[in-house]
């Protein structure tokens, strides 16, 4: 997490939290590729929605005029660019990705854009995805949680229950289960193979946001409301689902729009404050970054050892993966004695790349429109 981190877009305009960006015409003819569906264009006409990673140090991001962009690990170019009506995109290997939004529909890519599947059933926006073996878990304001066929874009299975306007899912690693939010306050964990609910948490206070799990434990990131209230990071026990979250932690001021666990059993979080925050794995705060000119984060992804975060402005940060022999050093460097030093040395480091990446734009590598 030392490693510098490269900024890969930034747009001059910025917008209130309440205002859309506008949708621009590109100013340039697009060029196709041929055999594909990804066009060689610039970045978005508006700010950033979504973000993943692929397992290739690629990036994948969503924007609000609906486009899908991929990108370079290190930013020096943009791949390509699908115009439709995304507004999220979700990891599905090293390299394929797929997109939802606001179209009612998924579409599965591969990072080369010369073939796509289409998942069409929704009767609402689709507001959240995740990949689980050879099936595509999908949530929707329509109440529904689909099952998908992943290289067929066939339609499963279906479960609609009352008031689950679905806001955010997430897969839970190496299980047939996912993790599901919604505006009815609950979170609730899904079994994929039949399509139902296996375990519902109690009500919370305020709806989540973002998801990620591990283990026995689902982290969320929640709504805001006046004064501050909400805005948390609650941590949920599978093991004592009527007991509400075993920890909670409130320094976000603003909506909590971006949770994920690293490999260092720390927790990343983004929020609409402007703030990247750092915590140790049971939700006790390490470190804070807010920005000059606070940004508006709007999602956070992460994959191994590196993390992605985007903005309401039309920025996208990314935390390069470390090389192999990087990781054999660290590796090598916990098994010595004097385990806190280590521990204080890697915060040190991922504190400072906090700092690189919300450094003034003249630092970074920008990628022109």
């Amino acid at each position: 997490m030392g490693q510098k981190l490269s900024r890969l877009h930034k747009k001059k305009k910025t917008y209130s939290s309440r205002e859309s960006p506008p949708v621009k015409e590109e100013e340039e003819e697009e060029e196709e590729e041929q055999g594909s569906e990804w066009s060689r264009c610039g970045g978005t006409s508006g700010g950033f929605s979504g973000c993943c990673l692929l397992g290739d140090g690629q990036v994948a991001a969503t924007g609000f005029d609906g486009s899908v962009a991929l990108y370079t690990k290190d930013g020096s170019q943009l791949l390509g660019k699908h115009h439709g009506s995304a507004s999220g995109c979700v990891r599905l290997s090293n390299s394929a990705v797929a997109s939802y939004g606001r179209d009612r529909t998924l579409r599965a890519w591969n990072s080369r854009g010369s073939s796509s599947v289409l998942f069409e059933g929704h009767d609402l926006p689709v507001s959240g995805a995740c990949c689980i073996g050879g099936l595509l878990a999908s949530g929707s304001r329509d109440n529904t949680v689909r099952i998908w066929d992943l290289p067929t874009g066939v339609q499963l299975r279906c479960s609609r229950l009352p008031r689950n306007v679905v806001t955010c899912v997430a897969t839970r690693p190496s299980t047939q289960t996912f993790a599901q939010g919604s505006e009815d306050l609950r979170i609730r964990i899904w079994d994929a193979r039949q399509c139902k609910p296996c375990v519902t948490f109690s009500e919370s206070p305020s709806f989540a946001l973002c998801l990620d799990a591990v283990d026995s434990y689902v982290l969320a990131g929640t709504k805001g409301f006046q004064r501050g209230q909400g805005c948390q990071l609650q941590l949920w026990d599978l093991r004592k689902p009527t007991e509400g979250p075993s920890t909670t932690a409130n320094l976000h001021s603003q909506d909590v729009t971006g949770v994920a666990y690293l490999p260092s059993e720390e927790i990343v979080s983004c929020s609409k404050d402007g703030t990247l925050r750092l915590w140790s794995k049971d939700l006790g705060p390490k470190t804070t970054r807010s920005p000059h000119a606070q940004p508006i984060f709007t999602s956070l992804a992460a994959y191994n050892d590196s993390f992605a975060a985007t903005t309401f402005q039309g920025a996208l940060y990314v935390s390069p993966q470390s090389s192999p022999q990087e990781k054999n050093n660290n590796e090598k460097k916990t098994r010595r004695p004097g385990v806190q030093k280590n521990e204080e040395n890697q915060e040190a480091s991922f504190l400072d790349s906090l700092v690189r990446v919300l450094a003034p734009a003249s630092e970074h590598h920008s990628l022109a429109q």
